[in-house]
């Protein structure tokens, strides 16, 4: 989720937008709309390491996402519950956790990163 290619120290991989030279570009991805009551629950901070956090932000109908120490990205719907990254490669998915709170699942490179919803 970030443009400078940094690696954040407690996570496994680096947050980043890198040109893809050897691939073809992804596919467009079909997105939804969502009702914004549905959007609500979702805002929130959901910490993916000790000192990195995601904040979860709504405006109307559009969700953001905001990394520790990152630009805010706009979050595309595919569905109620996963949404792409606009300007990075990845994607965001709200799952309910097992204390009937959410969380969210961080897919980018490779990688499902877990984030718990901070209280």
């Amino acid at each position: 989720m970030t443009y400078t290619g940094r690696t954040h120290p407690q996570l496994p991989c680096p947050l980043s937008r890198s040109p893809r030279t050897d691939e073809a570009p992804p596919a467009a991805k079909k997105t939804v709309e969502v009702a914004p009551e549905l959007l609500e629950p979702l805002v929130g901070t959901y910490a993916l390491a000790p000192t990195f956090d995601i904040v979860i932000t709504r405006d109307g109908a559009q969700l953001f996402a905001q990394a520790t120490g990152q630009p805010r990205l706009t979050l595309l719907a595919l569905s109620p519950t996963r949404f792409a990254l606009a300007e990075v490669d990845a994607e965001i998915e709200f799952v309910k956790s097992t204390d009937a709170g959410v969380g969210l699942i961080l897919h980018q490179g490779g990688q499902d990163l877990p984030g718990k919803r901070k209280p």
